[in-house]
């Protein structure tokens, strides 16, 4: 199998907000959780 490569490593696309609403945490299941965790510290909310 091959290896991947980067395509478009210079390419940043355009900043654009991100809103996401969430009543109560433990309502959200694990993946929902870790994909919030993961946004907020890639956009430099945390």
């Amino acid at each position: 199998m091959g290896q991947r490569a980067p395509v478009l490593s210079g390419w940043q696309g355009e900043r654009r907000n991100l809103y996401a609403i969430c009543y109560r945490r433990q309502l959200l299941t694990r993946r929902a959780a870790a994909l919030i965790d993961y946004l907020k510290v890639h956009s430099g909310l945390s």
